[in-house]
């Protein structure tokens, strides 16, 4: 591992030759902490990883455990949020294993970050298994921030995947929390439980407002399209007339033999329809006479359909 991270430092420098010797004649690991920091916002996660790596190595070399403890942290996180740009997930936890020995021994803001990061991707069993690792070392218990984690993994992870009932039973058996901080951990999982179902009933509201608004703006295009057809029934027979004249001239100017036989057809069982009107009395013939120009003007969209008469 140790030759592997001074040869990360190696390619590193000769990628950025202008800090060589700042690099080379500093006892301050500061300078890789910023320049990882800075790589990460330029969006230059390559180099930001290799920098990372090449400043865990120069830490892990410190006198001042405590300085060094804090550095590797700060670059283990930005190292992390380099692997997740990346879309390198998958290489967090050996790279946590690598300079830790293991998942167990990292500090809460490294395991918080791994837990978020795996929730992103959706791998929840590798949540699940991440977690339990860490949160039943008794070591870590006493570590700041060890209640945040179980909180963490509880919100991001069991409740939304519908767990809720099972968070008593992990909080019980996975961790070394004492009751109070249990209750409370259950009380603010309470609060955003209420708060998804809360979110959920006011989308389903705004959704059931939006078909509505869809619902009534499509009625004014029926009511138009039935004004329409009511406009178009009720035309005046002079207007039936001239349209359907111009109708037969344009179509008698370059006849078809299909369209003269339409002709045909249609003068015919109009001339039927004329003389079946005649029989019978007055009142008779007035009721058929309506009938027989209501059928007249069927026959006459039926052959020459498509139509639509002038106003």
């Amino acid at each position: 591992m140790a030759e592997e991270l001074k040869k990360t430092k190696m390619n590193t420098i000769e990628e950025n030759p202008e800090f060589e010797h700042q690099l080379l004649t500093t006892d301050n690991c500061e300078l890789f902490v910023e320049k990882a920091k800075q790589c990460l916002l330029l969006r230059q996660f390559k180099r930001c990883h290799k920098m990372c790596l090449a400043g865990i190595s120069v830490a892990k070399t410190q006198s001042d455990e405590a300085r060094a403890e804090v550095t590797v942290e700060r670059l283990c996180v930005v190292c992390i949020q380099a692997l997740a740009e990346l879309d390198q997930w998958q290489d967090v936890l050996p790279m946590i294993q690598n300079v830790y020995g293991g998942v167990e021994t990292c500090p809460a803001t490294v395991i918080q970050l791994c837990i978020l990061m795996h929730v992103k991707v959706k791998e929840f069993s590798q949540c699940h298994a991440v977690a339990s690792i860490w949160l039943r070392s008794e070591n870590n218990s006493r570590k700041t921030g060890y209640d945040r984690v179980a909180t963490l993994f509880v919100i991001k992870v069991m409740i939304p995947r519908g767990q809720f009932q099972l968070i008593p039973p992990f909080l019980n058996n996975n961790t070394h929390l004492k009751q109070d901080s249990i209750s409370a951990i259950l009380k603010e999982c309470e609060s955003v439980h209420t708060r998804l179902e809360t979110e959920i009933e006011k989308s389903e509201k705004c959704v059931k407002t939006e078909l509505s608004s869809q619902t009534d703006s499509d009625q004014p295009d029926s009511i138009t399209e039935e004004t329409d057809q009511t406009d178009q029934d009720s035309m005046s027979v002079l207007q039936y007339v001239k349209y359907f004249g111009c109708m037969i001239a344009s179509k008698l100017a370059y006849p078809s033999i299909s369209m003269l036989l339409k002709i045909a057809a249609a003068s015919v069982a109009m001339a039927m329809f004329l003389k079946i009107s005649l029989d019978g009395d007055l009142l008779s013939r007035l009721g058929q006479a309506t009938l027989l120009w209501e059928n007249a003007i069927q026959i006459l969209k039926t052959v020459f359909s498509p139509y639509r008469p002038g106003r």
